[in-house]
């Protein structure tokens, strides 16, 4: 039996704003360095339907994996943030561990929940949950959790834009990570250039040592610090106390 015009055309329509809507998120991911408007963003693109939510990142290579949360909020309310969690904590987490995502539409219907793992999400009044991990080459680094205090509806083809949206959100932290840590090794080696151009013309050990500290306090933001060599003590001040 074929489909009427009105069903496919109305399936048309959502399937445009879907492709719109994801248009949009996107261009937030790669356009703004501010976790409030992507996480903002994913709200919106998952609808509002989730009350909460977060993104974190992996940090360290322990086990189970350390993350640790960088912009949480509601639909309406984002703010950054600096808290720790571990996969553990998240349902599904070998299932994260795997890069699939875990979706709890109604935490009362779901079986592939374990006794545990439900108790956690009701002592925190989630009824719903979506987690979407976040991947680089084939390793997680991070993932985007939204939460609800009642069940959520959401169809395939959904979920699997918000794997896209994802997707987008890692590669963009990654490059920006990887940005960072060029910027940082650059920062790095123009500090010891200067300092092998300064020592070449220095006239003695204190004026060496003092020099090193000065350059380092600066390159660290240091509001103190001292070297010691043997007894000899040189401060920021340059000042040089023996015991």
């Amino acid at each position: 039996m074929s489909a009427s015009p009105e069903s496919v055309s109305t399936f048309q329509e959502d399937a445009l704003s879907l492709v719109q809507a994801q248009d949009e998120v996107s261009g937030v991911i790669f356009g703004s360095d501010n976790p409030v408007e992507i996480l903002r963003a994913i709200h919106k693109f998952a609808g509002n339907r989730f009350s909460s939510g977060h993104i974190a990142i992996v940090y360290g290579d322990g086990t189970p994996l350390s993350l640790r949360i960088v912009v949480e909020g509601s639909p309406t309310v984002v703010r950054t943030a600096d808290r720790r969690a571990s996969l553990g904590d998240y349902p599904g987490s070998d299932r994260l561990e795997a890069l699939e995502h875990v979706f709890i539409a109604d935490l009362n219907a779901d079986n592939t929940v374990d006794e545990a793992e439900r108790q956690r999400l009701r002592t925190r009044s989630v009824r719903a949950a979506l987690v979407v991990p976040l991947a680089t080459k084939q390793n997680i680094t991070g993932l985007v959790a939204l939460f609800h205090t009642d069940p959520v509806s959401m169809s395939p083809t959904l979920l699997r834009a918000l794997g896209n949206v994802a997707n987008q959100l890692a590669v963009v932290l990654d490059n920006r990570r990887l940005l960072e840590a060029a910027q940082m090794s650059a920062a790095q080696a123009h500090t010891i250039n200067a300092l092998v151009t300064r020592f070449q013309s220095t006239g003695g050990i204190d004026e060496l040592l003092r020099m090193t500290l000065i350059e380092l306090g600066q390159a660290l933001g240091a509001e103190r610090g001292a070297i010691r060599v043997g007894n000899a003590e040189v401060i920021e001040t340059g000042e040089t106390t023996h015991d």
